[in-house]
């Protein structure tokens, strides 16, 4: 049996979007891949059970 992708929108804050952009201009990956990298480590962190509060408490891992 195969898992069919499911389609999952996020709402990101303007503080954040902002944050991500500075981050962008300052490295080399492009907004969309931060906005990928956080996304995905925002879902580790529900996965792992902790409820978070403030969007903008999740680390980026700039090594991805």
């Amino acid at each position: 049996m195969i898992e069919q992708d499911k389609i999952i929108t996020f709402k990101i804050s303007s503080k954040t979007l902002k944050k991500l952009k500075e981050i962008s201009k300052n490295s080399k990956l492009s907004l969309s891949k931060l906005i990928r990298i956080f996304i995905e480590n925002y879902i580790k962190e529900l996965e792992s059970g902790k409820t978070l509060e403030l969007v903008e408490t999740i680390k980026i891992d700039m090594k991805k």
